[in-house]
């Protein structure tokens, strides 16, 4: 009887533990959502697209600049749906459009694209791109963390920059 209520009060902790983790999650989550992602913004655009992703490469400037990179990269807009990608990045930046959906992502997909161009320039390693993408998965790609991680990092700053230059309105939701 004794074995059995040392298993009970076992299994009812875990069970506690469990939930606990479970509403820490969701805090994150809501967090996440609502207070970290555009911290309740929705964007409009007083300029086309294009404009948009040329104003978030200039944005870069001092970034570029702090790595020796003396020139912009080269870009090219696609006006489609990509099955796959938001944008890619083959020596030159390729954006998708229609495969962004939002102001946001739309200045995220481009940020992580020029990092991709940072990379290239800076990081003799970045060569081996597609074999780290063999050995660790395209999520797990270092190159791909980094890309990641930078445009998470100026995404907000960016797109208050182009609030600032009157390219974009933000409206509370």
């Amino acid at each position: 009887m004794e074995s059995f209520r040392s298993i009970l009060l076992i299994v009812t902790i875990c069970i506690w533990v469990v939930w606990a983790l479970l509403v820490i999650i969701n805090v994150i989550v809501w967090i996440n959502d609502n207070l970290l992602c555009n911290s309740g913004n929705s964007y409009t655009s007083k300029v086309p697209n294009t404009k948009l992703i040329q104003e978030t490469i200039n944005y870069t400037k001092p970034i570029l600049e702090r790595n020796r990179i003396r020139k912009f990269p080269i870009y090219k807009v696609y006006y489609y749906k990509h099955k796959k990608y938001l944008g890619l990045f083959n020596g030159g930046i390729v954006i998708y459009l229609k495969s962004n959906t939002d102001i946001p992502t739309l200045v995220d997909t481009t940020l992580h694209e020029i990092m991709h161009y940072i990379q290239s320039q800076s990081n003799k390693k970045f060569n081996l791109y597609e074999e780290y993408t063999r050995t660790y998965g395209y999520y797990r790609n270092p190159f791909e963390v980094e890309s990641r991680q930078f445009a998470a990092e100026h995404t907000p700053g960016c797109l208050e920059y182009l609030v600032s230059r009157n390219l974009i309105i933000t409206q509370q939701i």
